[in-house]
Parts: C-alpha cells; structure tokens; sequence
C-alpha cells in the first residue's frame, strides 16, 4: 500500500497532526480521506465510487485534552453516517446519546438506528441500544499515593545508542 499524509489544517499544534488523504494498492485502487478545514475531523471517505460521509452535531460538554503540549477540545460527535453510490443513498446510521452524570456530565452512545434510501424512504430499523453499568464508587480514586503513582519500565539501549522501554528481565 501507499499512504500519502497530509497536515491537518487549523490546528493549535500545527506541527503535531498529520492525517492520511489516501491510501492506494498496487492496482490503483485508492481510498480517500476528506477532513474539515476547520477543526480536522473526518468529512468522508470515498472509494470505488462510494461515499461515506460523517456528519457532526455540536456536544453538550465538549472533552478536553492535550496534543503535544497543546489544548484541543472536541466540540462535535457523530449525529449520523450515510453510505452513498454515484450519488445516491443507499443506507444511513444515526447516533443517538444521552447525557449522564450529576457532578461530571457525560455523553455516552444510546443507540444505532440504520436507515434505508434517501430521506430514509424505505425505513429504518428498530434501533440497537446500549447500556451500562453504574461505575463502582471505589474505583479510578486517586485517594492514596500509590493509586497516584505512575510506574514507568527501566529503559534499554539499543546498538544503535537509542534508548528504548525495556519489555523483558
């Protein structure tokens, strides 16, 4: 295969983020990645003439986070995914979510729901849902020093001088 990069526009760490535009196979067969100018997400992707594309709805509480030493924030989740051939839809998926947490609101997935035919024309299926478990209340503290301690592997050196994190005695 051949990947070709491309560096993703509009983002704080402008020198952190490259993206794959295509990927290619010895036979020419090519996939293409199409991302947002403004904030690096995927639009669609497209090969042998079908289209994903990837639409976004604003989050209720975007997530934070670092890349390379820079705050970015997510401020879009998938709304649906639609699958299309020389134009025209054949199927679509659609997100549903649900917000949770008193002290800490999360978006968690809710459900699937696949679509037929433009405009959904044809029906949709009953949708796939999900659930989850109440989190236990002792787990992921920080209470002790030890839940706070990070243990980091011995580094080896390789012949070649660099150093490397060991994985055996």
């Amino acid at each position: 295969y051949t990947l070709t990069y491309t560096k993703a526009a509009n983002f704080v760490a402008q020198n952190a983020q490259w993206v794959i535009a295509t990927k290619q196979d010895q036979f020419g067969n090519a996939i293409t990645y199409n991302y947002d100018a403004d904030n690096g997400t995927v639009e669609s992707i497209e090969y042998s003439g079908i289209t994903v594309d990837i639409n976004y709805e604003d989050r209720v509480n975007p997530i934070n986070g670092y890349i390379a030493g820079e705050l970015q924030e997510a401020q879009k989740r998938v709304a649906s995914v639609s699958v299309t051939h020389d134009t025209k839809e054949y199927w679509s998926y659609h997100f549903g979510y649900e917000t949770v947490g008193l002290l800490h609101e999360t978006e968690q997935l809710a459900d699937i729901t696949k679509c037929y035919g433009p405009n959904n024309q044809y029906g949709c299926t009953d949708p796939i849902t999900f659930t989850y478990e109440d989190r236990p209340a002792d787990i992921n503290t920080l209470d002790t020093d030890e839940d706070r301690t990070i243990v980091i592997p011995p580094w080896c050196a390789r012949a070649d001088g660099a150093t490397i994190p060991c994985l055996g005695p």
